[in-house]
């Protein structure tokens, strides 16, 4: 099944004047070429999309609606008549139509209008900060509360937008608290930031879970530079797995730049379009680093064929947080009954914070998450090792002076992994263990001890 997640009734070119007057004075080919705003009579645009679906092979589409009205002027129809529009149509064609509930928090009466939409079966929220508010400003708050609560998505525009709307607050970093603040509402980064911050986007990605990548608009790159849009693929897909990547084409604002059934030939040829550009999967680029840290023996452990483990061995006297956890193997034979049932037991003594290990957000909150509630793609991906023997030399060197501190600060650079394994990164994260023998940068995949 394939479900456009980001699809419009109405561009907001055709929505409002405005901005049809000043996008088409910007020069740019296409998606701008709308002509005048038509009459929003329902039932012969849904026929029209209906049309569009099925020759593209898209089942459903999720009816999006960004609210201006606080940047540009209430439009013809007030923004709960136009939301109607979206959950009636829904309702009444649930096999094609979802209906999402767009407004402007700023709205006195923000909440209590999304709250009715979603008992009149709309199915998330969509918020477009580029009317002139940041989507952590916390006038959001109780919206992201509602979301959670009815378990319905939150999807918020990111990147550029044309004149009079403002970019000020279309950077996914607005997302960022609210994403770390409202764990069980899912947030979806709309166009994954575009060019200006996707590489953002995706970092964000990588350490909350509950984010995600939508990439409509990127219909003018793959056009431009078919190579470029390929790398960022690949990048999502080693970075946080093709899983939270979810599809949706922004039409019919997009529709002149590409239509909807070429958008979705562009998902469908990706392994072909893969191969022809040269792509490398993850592993492939595994293996350019070396095969697993070192034993104190010269052994090497084991880690599957092209990964990088990061897995530190248990043995005694290994490095360790605290003087109390230390490591200790007991071994013990029981001869109990004749000699050929002698067995040799070994006893195990150890803390839970020795070796690699992750610290679930329950280890410091009392109603945090478990480590089996995390994504097993949250412990794979890129990372930088950072070599921080020279800092530990500087240690252990005794009382020094400021100078020789901020010096031996220079040559190590700053990290969140101590020598020991320990680290003081944020709950939920991976912990890397580091050693004098620096490994080389490249991908990283953590597990527990």
């Amino acid at each position: 099944m394939i479900i456009d997640l980001h699809r419009h009734l109405w561009s907001i070119f055709e929505r409002y004047s405005a901005v049809r007057e000043i996008a088409a004075r910007s020069g740019v080919a296409g998606i701008h070429d709308h002509g005048a705003g038509p009459d929003q009579d329902l039932a012969p645009r849904a026929a029209e999309i209906r049309t569009e679906m099925e020759k593209a092979g898209v089942d459903r589409s999720c009816l999006l609606l960004g609210d201006y009205g606080l940047r540009l002027g209430e439009g013809d129809r007030t923004i709960v008549e136009e939301n109607r529009l979206a959950t009636d149509l829904a309702r009444e064609d649930p096999d094609h139509f979802i209906a999402f509930f767009g407004v402007d928090p700023r709205r006195p009466d923000a909440v209590e209008m999304f709250r009715d939409a979603l008992d009149a079966g709309a199915r998330g929220l969509k918020l477009h900060p580029c009317s002139g508010y940041s989507p952590a400003d916390p006038v959001c708050r109780p919206l992201y509360a509602l979301a959670g609560e009815r378990g319905v998505p939150v999807a918020v525009h990111t990147g550029p937008m044309a004149a009079p709307l403002v970019s000020t607050y279309a950077s996914p970093i607005h997302l960022d608290e609210p994403a770390a603040d409202f764990p069980d509402t899912n947030f979806v980064i709309l166009h994954a930031g575009q060019r200006a911050w996707f590489p953002l986007a995706l970092d964000m990605c990588r350490w909350k879970p509950n984010l995600y990548l939508e990439l409509s608009l990127w219909q003018g790159l793959i056009i431009e530079d078919e190579a470029r849009f390929m790398r960022a693929i690949g990048e999502i897909k080693a970075g946080i797995g093709l899983g939270r990547v979810v599809f949706g084409s922004d039409c019919p604002g997009i529709s002149n730049v590409m239509p909807l059934d070429t958008w979705v030939d562009v998902f469908r040829d990706l392994p072909t379009t893969a191969a022809e550009h040269g792509a490398r999967s993850p592993r492939t680029r595994w293996k350019r680093c070396s095969a697993a840290p070192p034993r104190p023996d010269g052994a090497l452990m084991s880690a599957p064929a092209g990964w990088v483990g990061l897995n530190q061995p248990l043995y005694e006297g290994m490095p360790r947080a605290s003087e109390r956890s230390e490591v200790r193997f007991e071994p013990e034979h029981l001869s109990e009954g004749p000699p050929e049932a002698s067995v040799r037991i070994t006893h195990l003594t150890l803390s839970s914070h020795v070796g690699t290990h992750v610290d679930a957000a329950l280890h410091f909150l009392p109603d945090g998450r478990s480590i089996d509630q995390y994504p097993p793609e949250m412990f794979t991906g890129p990372g930088v090792v950072i070599d921080v023997s020279r800092e530990a030399s500087c240690r252990s060197r005794g009382p020094r002076s400021r100078r020789s501190t901020r010096t031996c600060a220079r040559a190590t650079s700053c990290s969140s992994t101590s020598a020991t394994g320990t680290s003081s990164a944020r709950p939920g994260t991976p912990t890397t263990p580091t050693s004098p023998r620096t490994w080389r940068t490249g991908w990283w995949t953590t597990a527990c001890a």
